[in-house]
């Protein structure tokens, strides 16, 4: 890598700490550019500090990188030969000091090395004093990564991480294992995640056994003998399970336990000796096929469950959401981003519906690119939503609109939680609203649409039984109270074709809109609510004017005045006693 690499700062920072550490009264050295390019590649220069620790006298490496003095320098313990007995001590020997979103003063390389090296003394004093023993219990990954032998097959959890012991399901993926509690989670993951030609895979039985309490990882062994007394010491009863299983052949044994910190999970190979014992004693037998023939196989595991990928087991909110449905109509440039945003929340189950296809006048403000131009657009999202969440269920119905879909699968909405229309369409969304005042099952239907240049957005959430849509619409569809009104009247926009119209607004305003929508249906699904709600996001008085607009003279009677924008308002969405939909008009109407 070129000099012009480095950090403006570099030079002068360095200077100054090679200077310090020349005055230092310890034997100390320069690292040779050879010595740091075969043992740590990641920087570019280094000193050998001798530190005295008591009885020993260790060695320390302080190393810098092309980013000095803004990232923090490594320390390295050379003279350290078995790392796996020290917490703290990692590959190349690299000494954990600060956590890893820790940050240092770049105007201060000296303070800062004077702090890292006590640091490091204090840490090599208490590792050789067994103070720090438990660390290894409560940050097992990290240790138990540094003995994994089989770190190209890595076995992915579905598994609920809690126990008791059971027998569990080792599905066979593309170079990795799925842990699962039935073999069609496993199967139902692979398709998702790898496609269809990946379900019908092999499968073996396997074993989770759980801990009552973190395992002792230090003078831990990797043979048959030394696993089973392991275990054994942690839970007889867990160690009976693991021997029965092992009496006719090799056994894929996950420990699962709670770290203190979290849920943590590991995996072991156990593969029993072939040599059949001399004499009919069943117990000989046992301990023949049991005995060191070799070395266990150990495993890192991954959880892709659930409650780890949506909130690492620290949010509440995420049992819920996965049991509940939503229906999304409409998959555009609002739609498909608010599908995205209820995957990320952990909604386990979308359906999407939008028989439009993809085009490229679309994809500047479209989740999906242009590997995806002349699709079905929530075709499209559903599959590479379920590549992306392979967890989460997504269906799509192709070419057809929602009321084909109702007409065919009434069950998909009335099991719905939610309800979800981004179309902006009153053809699409008066029927719905329609439908849902009908005396059927029907789930809340949360309505959104986006004003011109989306200077503003609205999201409508209306329960069964609350106030209609049309209680503030007109009869064709316009929205009673707009936020800006326009001189020109209408913003849509032409192309140069035969009725073809657009919305005119960019992705970075529409963002926010986006954002109002998929809030509300979060809302929505973890709290119910009776009455009808109504929320607007206001963009600034800025981007008002920019685009030609001004603040509406009855919304400011109606509501307020906006003032300077950029506010989010939340209120009732009332029932209107007029309402030709729901209201006294309805019978009138019905009279007439």
């Amino acid at each position: 890598m070129a000099d012009f690499a480095k950090s403006l700062r570099y030079d002068h920072a360095r200077e100054k700490l090679d200077k310090y550490i020349d005055k230092l009264p310890a034997d100390t050295c320069r690292l040779s550019k050879s010595e740091i390019k075969e043992k740590y590649p990641l920087s570019i220069e280094g000193w050998r500090i001798p530190i005295n620790c008591g009885a020993e006298v260790h060695s320390i490496d302080y190393l810098i990188d092309w980013n000095f003095p803004y990232s923090t320098p490594r320390l390295a313990l050379p003279s350290y030969k078995d790392g796996s007995h020290w917490p703290h001590l990692f590959e190349g020997n690299y000494l954990c000091l600060l956590p890893n979103h820790a940050e240092i003063d770049s105007s201060l390389p000296v303070e800062a090395f004077d702090f890292l090296m006590t640091e490091a003394h204090d840490l090599i004093q208490k590792c050789m004093s067994g103070e720090l023993d438990d660390d290894f219990d409560e940050e097992f990954l990290s240790y138990w990564a540094l003995r994994v032998t089989e770190p190209e097959t890595p076995i992915y959890s579905l598994l609920k991480p809690t126990g008791p012991t059971r027998h569990i399901v080792l599905v066979e993926g593309p170079k990795s294992f799925i842990a699962c509690e039935k073999y069609a989670d496993g199967q139902a993951w692979l398709a998702n995640r790898f496609g269809e030609k990946h379900s019908k895979v092999p499968f073996r039985k396997a074993l989770l056994v759980w801990l009552g309490v973190p395992p002792k990882l230090k003078g831990f062994s990797r043979t048959n003998s030394a696993l089973l007394s392991w275990l054994d010491g942690l839970d007889r009863d867990a160690a009976k399970v693991l021997k029965k299983a092992l009496k006719n052949a090799e056994c894929m044994v996950i420990f699962g336990f709670d770290a203190g910190h979290g849920t943590a999970l590991a995996a072991v190979k156990v593969k029993p000796n072939d040599v059949k014992a001399k004499g009919n004693s069943r117990k000989e037998s046992i301990k023949a096929r049991l005995a060191d023939a070799g070395q266990t196989q150990l495993y890192a595991v991954q959880r892709v469950d659930h409650s780890w990928l949506h909130g690492r087991d620290q949010d509440a909110r995420s049992a819920v959401l996965k049991d509940k449905s939503v229906v999304l109509i409409g998959c555009g440039a609002v739609g498909g981003s608010i599908v995205v945003k209820l995957a990320e929340a952990g909604v386990g189950t979308i359906h999407c519906i939008d028989p439009g296809r993809l085009e490229w006048g679309n994809i500047g403000r479209h989740v999906l690119g242009g590997e995806d131009v002349g699709e079905v657009k929530s075709k499209s999202l559903a599959f590479r939503l379920r590549s992306r969440f392979p967890h989460l269920k997504f269906t799509d119905y192709g070419p057809f609109q929602w009321q084909e879909v109702y007409g065919t699968q009434k069950e998909v909405f009335s099991n719905a939680d939610l309800i979800v229309t981004t179309t902006g369409s009153w053809q699409a969304d008066g029927q719905l609203n329609d439908l849902a005042l009908e005396p059927t099952k029907f789930p809340p239907i949360l309505y959104g649409w986006t004003e011109a240049h989306a200077v503003a957005g609205h999201a409508v959430l209306i329960p069964p039984g609350a106030a209609c849509l049309a209680c503030h619409f007109e009869s064709k569809g316009v929205p009673v109270h707009k936020v800006v009104s326009w001189k020109e009247g209408t913003q849509l926009r032409r192309e140069p074709a035969c009725g073809t119209f657009f919305q005119p607004f960019g992705p970075i305003e529409l963002s926010f809109i986006k954002s109002l929508i998929a809030d509300e249906a979060l809302g929505a699904l973890l709290v119910r609510t009776e009455a009808a709600i109504w929320a607007t996001w206001i963009a600034s008085i800025d981007h008002v004017t920019e685009t030609g607009g001004t603040w509406s003279d009855e919304w400011i009677e109606s509501f307020s005045d906006p003032g300077k924008g950029a506010a989010r308002t939340k209120r009732e969405w009332l029932h209107n006693p007029n309402c030709k939909v729901c209201g006294e008009g309805r019978e009138r109407m019905k009279s007439d």
